[in-house]
């Protein structure tokens, strides 16, 4: 049994408004809002000057040392720590270990899922089944964004952003999150039921696309740096969250009414989408996509966080997150323990 007894978020920066975006985009801002649904959005770079203020490494630190404060024995009692991101700062060393480096662990397993929104949820199917194991006792699961490397808004060569690449400065933006994990209850901790995640298969395009970049020059892949299907995601992901729904609740519910539903953080645009064509009422809602961006591996962290601290003892709550780049179909099925 896997419990989470401390929830914790942080947003690098200023909030960006459509006003300032825009205005670096050549893009109306009440089309942004209009478009998507999102009124804001963090970066780890600072839009006037182009310097970056955090890296993926930096915020992972940052995120260790806040879950560490709120452990009742510090480092000393925690087995593992797992990190999922789409954004590491390098291939090698990887982020997570720079962190570790930087706070001080020693002699402890280590873990760094490459993957997009579904993958916080795949580090915590990863923390589950090391919990139940019975090797490991406690551990950190951290959710990180740090999208440096595509903020391509300072070439004074490039005169205008491609449709395609301006989705992503409007949807995207950068955070941190993350859970003390543990295989045993404490006082208002929220015992998670189930948790399932699959490859779907389905035979579609990939609906987004993020490319590594090396020095070679004549390495030409013909793939983009970034791609967004988001017609095919506006069509499929309200799909995928309805049978992942449905699935969840009939394995694991022992009640008729869900109280809180988390769905997936794509835009907020696509959550009225969802939350309506699901007949779900916004008091049930869980969701902070239109305000702070979709932080990707971060965003569930931002929804576990409010069903944290706004649930009652017994409360029950699904979190959804959808991957669109090959199709994956995650949630997570929650209780608030008293």
């Amino acid at each position: 049994m896997m419990h989470i007894s401390y929830i914790d978020t942080y947003l690098p920066g200023c909030n960006i408004n459509n006003e300032e975006l825009g205005s670096r985009l050549n893009f109306k801002p009440q089309l942004i809002e209009k478009l998507f649904g999102n009124y804001g959005r963090h970066f780890s770079t600072n839009l006037k000057t182009g310097e970056n203020t955090a890296s993926c490494t930096d915020l992972i630190h940052l995120m260790m040392q806040k879950l560490i404060s709120l452990n009742d024995n510090g480092m000393r009692d925690i087995d593992f720590v797992l990190v999922s991101t789409a954004t590491p700062d390098l291939l090698l060393p990887t982020s997570i270990n720079e962190a570790c480096n930087m706070i001080g662990f020693k002699n402890i397993e280590t873990y760094q899922i490459i993957g997009g929104c579904s993958g916080a949820v795949q580090a915590l199917k990863m923390a589950d089944y090391m919990l139940k194991s019975g090797l490991h006792h406690k551990g950190l699961v951290i959710g990180v964004e740090c999208s440096n490397k595509f903020l391509n808004l300072f070439d004074e060569t490039k005169t205008k952003v491609e449709p395609k690449e301006m989705v992503n400065y409007c949807l995207f933006g950068d955070g941190v999150g993350g859970c003390i994990v543990s295989s045993e209850r404490t006082s208002g901790s929220v015992y998670v039921k189930g948790i399932d995640y699959k490859y779907n298969g389905l035979q579609e395009k990939i609906g987004q696309l993020a490319n590594w970049s090396g020095s070679r020059k004549d390495f030409d892949d013909g793939q983009p740096m970034l791609k967004e299907e988001y017609k095919l995601i506006e069509c499929l992901v309200p799909k995928l969250t309805n049978e992942t729904y449905t699935e969840l609740k009939n394995k694991y519910s022992s009640k008729r009414d869900i109280r809180w539903f988390m769905p997936p953080q794509l835009s907020g645009r696509m959550v009225n989408n969802i939350c309506n064509g699901m007949n779900i009422h916004e008091s049930k809602i869980l969701s902070l996509v239109h305000e702070i961006g979709n932080c990707a591996n971060a965003a569930l962290y931002f929804q576990l966080k409010e069903f944290f601290d706004l649930s009652d003892e017994g409360d029950e709550g699904i979190a959804i997150s959808i991957e669109s780049s090959r199709w994956l179909s995650s949630g997570l099925y929650l209780k608030k323990e008293y």
